[in-house]
């Protein structure tokens, strides 16, 4: 907050100030007054003793009125003297008002300055600081791509590598993985639209996804309850996990199996379903409860993945939704 401390000049301050400036002046004047006065004197004196009245009552009478007249001059000088000195106490009174007034002024700007470059170098500051987290997310981000992408191509098919592999010298990296996700997207969505018409239809589930281990293990699941409508969504997710491996294990944590489950996760789900883990069909099957009981749908989930590069969470941050979930298969 701007403070600005301003003692003002008194009257009593300013008269005594003007009284200084002024009195050798008038001084000078009251002694010429009087050296006038007494010279006077003397000539009136001569005046009288030239002419025998010396000791007449004309000559006190010519006195007094050289002296009468001598007091008036000094009484109208000590006025002119108290007027110029009052003048000069409000001149001075306002010149330091105007001086303070300038001063207070010029101060303000300074102060409003520093606050405003204070303020900028704040907001350079927490401009400074979000770009350096979106660098680092962006290198983070990054980084995890380039993890993820060599899992998936370490889990690919010889004839998706190779498939890949010449995309990559035609199109370039970026493009030629953008070009596999799309066409994995696509798949999935053509399975999940023919999965639902063979449901209308009363058809038998098939599904191209994945290698025929995983078609035949998924196949198994939706015998034991999973919805056919969710195996397209749910097969790509398994993909972008674990690439279609029921052994599949994540380095740097407990995650493992189709559906990456972490240890906590899955002895949650293996409580509450009574199935194994171990067993790749079970895993499925849980994976399509835990979709349910915190999404809703595999398009949800799916969804989730999308934004996050994720979709299972530890049982602890789940646990309360999993307490209000009665157990029950589809």
């Amino acid at each position: 907050m701007f403070k600005y401390k301003y003692k003002p000049l008194t009257y009593n301050s300013a008269t005594t100030q003007a009284a200084r400036q002024l009195d050798p002046l008038y001084q000078n004047s009251f002694n010429n007054l009087q050296r006038q006065q007494r010279q006077n004197e003397m000539t009136a004196s001569t005046v009288v003793q030239a002419r025998g009245l010396a000791n007449s009552g004309l000559a006190a009478d010519q006195q007094t009125k050289l002296s009468l007249a001598t007091q008036g001059q000094i009484t109208d000088l000590n006025a002119q003297k108290a007027s110029q000195i009052g003048q000069m106490a409000l001149n001075s009174i306002q010149r330091n008002q105007d001086i303070n007034d300038r001063r207070r002024s010029q101060l303000f700007n300074e102060y409003m300055g520093q606050q405003q470059f204070d303020f900028q170098k704040a907001r350079d500051k927490i401009a400074d600081s979000h770009w350096d987290l979106q660098y680092n997310a962006s290198r983070s981000d990054a980084k995890w791509e380039k993890n993820w992408r060599k899992y998936q191509y370490n889990h690919m098919s010889a004839s998706q590598k190779a498939q890949l592999d010449w995309a990559k010298k035609r199109y370039g990296e970026d493009a030629a993985w953008r070009m596999y996700e799309l066409n994995s997207n696509l798949t999935a969505q053509k399975e999940m639209y023919q999965a639902q018409m063979n449901g209308l239809s009363g058809a038998n589930y098939t599904t191209s996804s994945g290698p025929k281990s995983f078609q035949k293990n998924m196949a198994a699941a939706v015998k034991m309850g999973v919805d056919p409508a969710w195996v397209p969504l749910l097969s790509e997710i398994v993909r972008r996990e674990s690439s279609y491996n029921p052994t599949a294990k994540n380095p740097k944590s407990t995650a493992y199996g189709y559906a990456q489950f972490l240890s906590s996760t899955r002895r949650a789900y293996e409580k509450k379903t009574g199935l194994n883990y171990n067993n790749p069909v079970h895993q499925l099957v849980m994976m399509a409860q835990y979709v349910k009981d915190r999404y809703g749908t595999p398009a949800k989930a799916l969804a989730f993945w999308n934004a996050h590069k994720w979709y299972a969470l530890p049982i602890l941050v789940v646990g309360s939704l999993l307490a209000k979930v009665s157990f029950g298969l589809f």
